[in-house]
């Protein structure tokens, strides 16, 4: 009985892949996508899809978390590599900080360029998304920041800074690379999604309040210079092309379309390397107290914040979200804290803070995301009505 149900739900589960095409003759799966493309094909999607064949036909709980952790391990080891190394000499903390400037100035531009120029204009508008990510992730900054100036009695400056631990994702270094295998392109459409709502509005806000607090500019002041300095980034300059060419059904001439496809293939294991990298020489000695509640906030309230909204928005029939990106929210809002963390908080004296719940975020988030990952793709997945 319990074989047959599961080949129930691997056939609904087929039926559903097959009627999933895309432009340009690609099939989105769950776990990674077919092309006919010799330079869109990864090995990653492969050992992925093998990987869930073996989820969904196995009988037993363990079969499937082991499924699950051939899909996470890799990702981590790729981190363990970049603090391996650094740690060795083999690179500098200055050698990382460059490879990690080289991901978000090129390879991560060119790669939401590639995958949001490949969909369907139509799926980029996704006004549920946006605004159950954005409440949910505006909810957990007020808790965070409640919890800390009130109950802990924290300063508010670093109410401020556990208020952004707990809020806002490593999305493009640590989320786009583990959920790209798991999700195929749609990850891309998240991950553009989640760097609007990031940029344009949590990072703004948690910096207009650490300003306010400090009273070193006027609000007008940091939410200008906030603006100015997002126009000089490449990463929103991809998207924003991407979305261009994806309204006009546009695509690069053949010559540029293979550099944007080489530069967009090195991102997502060289980002999990600078990640590696960049955990080398920071410290959490005494700081086990006050980075608790950042590092649970992150790992678990910020998903489960998400979800509730997604239900919310359910349940008040505002419009249906697809399956798959409400997946992506949880999954994303589940990220450890965003790699510039440190650095934004350095200059108002919460650095050592912020470094530890980055170091012990980013190692217990292999853990929970394991979780997480058994929970949405073998129960909330399966038992969905595809």
């Amino acid at each position: 009985m319990r074989i047959s149900r599961t080949n129930r739900q691997r056939d609904r589960l087929a039926n559903f892949c097959q009627h999933k095409a895309v432009k340009s003759g690609k099939v989105v799966t769950v776990s990674g996508e077919l092309t006919d493309s010799s330079h869109d094909s990864l090995s990653f999607g492969a050992m992925v899809n093998n990987a869930h064949d073996a989820a969904f036909t196995s009988t037993t709980s363990g079969s499937v978390m082991s499924s699950i952790l051939s899909v996470t391990s890799p990702v981590f080891l790729i981190i363990a590599l970049g603090y391996g190394v650094t740690v060795m000499g083999l690179f500098d903390k200055e050698d990382i900080q460059h490879f990690g400037k080289w991901v978000i100035n090129l390879a991560l531009p060119a790669l939401l360029f590639k995958s949001l120029s490949e969909q369907r204009f139509d799926q980029l508008l996704n006004a549920n998304y946006f605004l159950a990510y954005t409440l949910g992730s505006i909810s957990v900054l007020t808790l965070g920041y409640a919890w800390s100036r009130w109950v802990q009695r924290q300063s508010a400056i670093t109410s401020v800074f556990v208020a952004m631990g707990v809020s806002a994702s490593n999305s493009g270094f640590v989320g786009f690379p583990i959920l790209h295998l798991v999700f195929g392109p749609m990850a891309a459409m998240a991950l553009a999604l989640n760097m609007v709502i990031e940029n344009l509005i949590i990072t703004p806000i948690l910096l207009f309040m650490a300003e306010r607090t400090q009273s070193q500019k006027s609000g007008f002041g940091v939410l200008r210079d906030a603006f100015v300095g997002l126009l000089k980034k490449p990463l929103i300059w991809g998207m924003v092309l991407g979305v261009g060419a994806c309204a006009l059904n546009l695509e690069p001439l053949g010559p540029f379309k293979i550099v944007i496809g080489m530069l967009s293939g090195v991102s997502a294991p060289l980002s999990l390397f600078v990640i590696g990298g960049s955990l080398v020489g920071l410290q959490t000695r005494g700081m086990g107290l006050r980075i608790a509640p950042i590092v649970v906030g992150k790992l678990l309230l910020h998903p489960l914040s998400v979800l509730v909204l997604l239900w919310a928005l359910q349940i008040s029939h505002l419009g249906p979200i697809d399956i798959k990106m409400q997946m992506l929210a949880v999954c994303f809002a589940a990220m450890p804290m965003m790699s510039i963390y440190p650095t934004l908080a350095q200059p108002y004296g919460q650095g050592g803070m912020s470094a530890a719940a980055v170091l012990v975020g980013t190692v217990l988030s292999f853990f929970s995301l394991s979780g997480l990952l058994y929970v949405v793709e073998h129960i909330l997945f399966i038992n969905a009505h595809l």
